[in-house]
């Protein structure tokens, strides 16, 4: 195996160098004044630009597979060894003991993706929901800031779910209809990523979490209703705190 990845070709520093010139303006322009507060009042509207950003951002918009064999450059490398000389115990823990926080003060109404495991160190946030979109509309709304297409997972789909490509001894035992993956479908098609990292402060997660609650009482309304519904909240007296601590 080792043999087989030397032969993979090498990432030049100026390629790395490229994409370091790329970002760098990308997440200035997304953090300074007065751009977070126009993609908030867009998002106010109705419009999300995420999507736009983060085709830009995608460490491998196109042509994954290839791109992905690529051995890191040697600045790369530099940067990598780095990061894990000095990786710290007690900042990794802070990110587990807030997603922790924020998953214990969720309306049991939302669901929450991986609380039987052991042991979860919160790579991500994923939760469930019906109606994904409206739900993230509203969310932006009022300033919270998930999302879903920002990661590359995605669903395998089988060619033909009554013809495996290949002799399969689990074929001779399921039957066709049970195949198919009907359990990561549902969950790439109605999952949402909640804005939850070790840089949040716990009282902009408590408001989130009570941001979370009123979005899922406004999602048994029509989409129209629960959105005009959301933008309501923000003239509130009590919505507004929230906006400004979000």
């Amino acid at each position: 195996m080792h043999e087989f990845y030397l032969k993979y070709p090498i990432q030049s520093n100026a390629t790395y160098l490229k994409k370091l010139l790329k970002y760098f303006p990308l997440y200035t322009t997304l953090q300074v004044w007065p751009f977070p507060q126009l993609m908030q009042k867009s998002r106010e509207m109705g419009m999300d630009w995420k999507a736009t950003f983060v085709c830009f951002l995608r460490g491998f918009p196109n042509d994954l597979i290839n791109n992905v064999r690529y051995r890191p450059s040697s600045a790369l490398l530099s940067v990598m060894a780095g990061v894990q000389t000095s990786f710290n115990p007690a900042s990794f823990d802070l990110q587990r003991i807030k997603c922790s926080y924020f998953q214990s003060n969720l309306t049991t109404s939302l669901k929450v993706i991986g609380t039987k495991i052991k042991i979860n160190n919160f790579w991500l946030f994923p939760v469930v929901v019906e109606k994904p979109e409206l739900f993230m509309t509203c969310l932006g709304a009022l300033g919270v800031d998930a999302y879903r297409g920002a990661t590359q997972l995605n669903v395998i789909e089988p060619d033909q779910v009554d013809l495996p490509s290949q002799p399969n001894i689990v074929c001779d035992f399921v039957p066709p209809e049970d195949r198919y993956p009907l359990n990561a479908r549902y969950l790439i098609d109605h999952v949402v990523y909640m804005p939850v990292n070790k840089f949040v402060p716990f009282h902009v997660i408590d408001h989130m979490a009570k941001v979370c609650k009123l979005v899922m009482l406004s999602m048994s309304s029509p989409p129209k209703q629960a959105f005009d519904l959301c933008r309501s909240l923000i003239k509130s007296k009590g919505m507004s705190l929230v906006k400004s601590k979000l």
